[in-house]
């Protein structure tokens, strides 16, 4: 077996096992999961978007699915992630109905793990605190050690803000630091 590289896809089926799995993923992931099958299998060449209706083309994109799904599989990918890859300029056309991977095409397929995780990142920022949000270009910019070192430091500053608002001028005086009882403690004399 020749080595493949890591980023290299031999079918999308290997990630997506079945039709209703693959609609799960979100868009971004089912466009990169297409952009590295496309990248593997044509490389720099140009490919036809009509060809893949034949089924020598399509076995390129669909093997791996039962021959119940398979189409349906096609049918799919051709749209919105289809769509999502050309607005991206990851694929472009040739002005004739042929398509290539450009540059970036080729960088994101590559980097696809570190391109799915931000892709990821980037739809759960929605759901940090309010108080994190100030910290969402930290995971745009893939800063990711920056992002949570913030989020540690506004956290600790939270604490301490709540324990010197529990801790007031007037439960200073009233609190007792020594743990032991005032009948042991030593006289200034001792």
């Amino acid at each position: 077996m020749s080595y493949v590289e890591k980023w290299k896809l031999r079918t999308i089926a290997e990630v997506a096992p079945s039709l209703e799995i693959l609609k799960k993923l979100p868009l971004e992931r089912q466009a990169i999961l297409l952009l590295r099958r496309l990248a593997t299998a044509y490389g720099s060449n140009s490919f036809g978007k009509m060809n893949f209706g034949l089924s020598g083309y399509s076995a390129d994109l669909i093997s791996g699915y039962s021959s119940l799904e398979a189409h349906q599989v096609k049918d799919y990918l051709f749209g919105a992630p289809w769509t999502y890859l050309v607005s991206h300029g990851f694929i472009r056309d040739n002005g004739q109905g042929f398509f290539s991977v450009t540059d970036d095409g080729f960088q994101a397929a590559k980097n696809a793990d570190q391109t799915i995780v931000s892709i990821e990142i980037r739809s759960a920022l929605q759901l940090l605190h309010p108080d994190f949000r100030d910290y969402e270009h930290y995971f745009q910019e893939n800063r990711m050690k920056e992002a949570v070192a913030a989020a540690f430091e506004r956290y600790e500053n939270r604490l301490n803000e709540l324990q010197s608002n529990r801790i007031g001028p007037h439960s200073r005086s009233q609190r007792r630091t020594p743990s032991r009882p005032m009948c042991c403690w030593p006289t200034p004399n001792q």
